[in-house]
């Protein structure tokens, strides 16, 4: 196992298995990418310093609402001396809730809301990337607590 390090760069993949419509808008690129349902888009943080996580929101459009956008934030960084974090949030009252937790090589963390489902996967580093899927799916059973994040 391969741990943090300013020498590689992030890479991650997001991939949209509901049937909404969604959208990303990375914060350090113009324009929107179009991310239909059964398509996947994938950015690295290479044109940016190391200590400048990839940053953005996804977008949604629930298939009841047409014309509606609903929003999550993205942040996925590597830092010095701990594991890289990958992060989606809203904000509530003030605050940002959602998922924030360290990722290892080969582990999975999901966040549940009323309209979709979040399974974040780090998989196996490269020789230039941490490497990450963040996949949107259709949600199924009771919805995560949230937790607040710094």
């Amino acid at each position: 196992m391969r741990e943090a390090s300013i020498l590689r760069d992030i890479r991650v993949c997001f991939t949209n298995d509901t049937a909404m419509n969604m959208r990303i808008l990375y914060k350090a690129f113009s324009g929107t990418v179009p991310l239909p349902p059964g398509s996947s888009n994938c950015n690295t943080d290479v044109d940016m310093p190391w200590k400048n996580p990839l940053v953005g929101t996804i977008q949604y459009e629930p298939v009841l609402y047409p014309g509606t956008w609903l929003t999550w934030n993205f942040n996925v960084s590597n830092e010095r001396l701990v594991p890289p974090v990958v992060t989606i949030w809203y904000i509530g009252g003030g605050e940002k809730w959602g998922m924030c937790p360290l990722m290892n090589e080969g582990q999975t963390k999901m966040m549940q809301s009323s309209w979709t489902r979040f399974e974040v996967t780090r998989l196996d580093d490269t020789d230039s990337f941490k490497e990450f899927t963040v996949r949107m799916v259709p949600p199924f059973g009771p919805d995560n607590p949230y937790r607040r994040c710094a």
